[in-house]
């Protein structure tokens, strides 16, 4: 009966990680983009990634290259003041008016 439950738990872990990890994926599977640019040794894992300003702008001035955004991805949890049951929360931070923007 313990390995039953141990099973399961297991089961369900990896399953509310695959979850979380589509949730970005699908995100970045629907951009109207070309090129999604990472940074190296992250191995295209876009929660690690981070490209700084600077190099955004290198990138923006590529001839062939229309524009370029930055998006952010963060995991987080809110706890609230009146101990009720944290939240799990995953957020997409963006440039506004620029590539990766939602329509």
């Amino acid at each position: 009966m313990v390995i039953a439950l141990i099973t399961i738990l297991v089961l369900f872990i990896a399953a509310l990680a695959e979850g979380l990890a589509a949730a970005n994926k699908q995100y970045l599977e629907k951009l109207d983009a070309d090129l999604i640019v990472f940074q190296e040794k992250v191995e295209l894992s876009a929660n690690t990634s981070r490209i700084g300003r600077s190099k955004v702008n290198d990138i923006r001035r590529i001839e062939g290259v229309k524009d370029a955004g930055q998006i952010g991805f963060s995991n987080a949890t809110i706890v609230f003041p009146d101990n009720r049951e944290p939240l799990d929360v995953s957020i997409i931070g963006i440039e506004p008016d620029k590539p990766g923007s939602p329509p």
